[in-house]
């Protein structure tokens, strides 16, 4: 499963690496777009009837129980490609951050890393 491997890997990090500080970001909400067109939600399910929010939530989770700081970019009222507004500025093509984008997600990590490991 996400989650099984999810756990796996952290572990295999942790062991291969005592001193290693480790921080994890989630995937952030996603509305690719096509100019004005959506092409998809991150709603959409899969195959396995799972949508975006599912595996974040496994991966939220699994941070918790293995002691692991997370930055939940999907769940954040930060980022929001929902918003035209955001979209222009922030997430042109509503999928990867531009570089205003990668300053708040590189103030929330540093935050995240910082109230952990201090």
């Amino acid at each position: 499963t996400f989650y099984g491997a999810f756990c796996k890997t952290v572990e295999l990090i942790k062991s291969n690496n005592p001193k290693a500080k480790i921080l994890v970001m989630t995937a952030t909400r996603q509305l690719p777009v096509n100019g004005t067109t959506i092409r998809r939600k991150d709603t959409d399910k899969n195959s396995l009837g799972l949508d975006l929010e599912a595996y974040v939530n496994a991966q939220v989770l699994a941070c918790s129980e293995l002691n692991v700081p997370v930055f939940d970019a999907y769940h954040t009222d930060l980022l929001d490609p929902y918003n035209p507004a955001f979209r222009v500025k922030n997430m042109v093509d509503g999928l990867h951050p531009n570089e205003l984008g990668h300053e708040v997600i590189t103030h929330e990590l540093l935050k995240n890393y910082y109230y952990f490991y201090g």
